[in-house]
């Protein structure tokens, strides 16, 4: 897996390493499988804490983007 290579050298350490490679796991996961299996439109989320947290929702987004 190529992004694992790349999320090594994120510059995180720690729980928050683990986290950064476990979301970009997910959004991998998302667009390999899901999207081959679910025609239309999917939606995930990578931390249920964010539910009703915009702000929070909108900072992962872009750490994943």
């Amino acid at each position: 897996m190529e992004f694992l290579k790349e999320r090594k050298n994120s510059g995180l350490s720690g729980k928050r390493r683990i986290e950064d490679i476990c979301d970009h796991l997910l959004v991998q996961f998302g667009a390999a499988i899901i999207l081959e299996l679910v025609p239309g439109r999917v939606s995930t989320e990578t931390d249920a804490r964010l539910s009703f947290d915009v702000d929070g929702s909108i900072k992962k987004a872009r750490r994943l983007n």
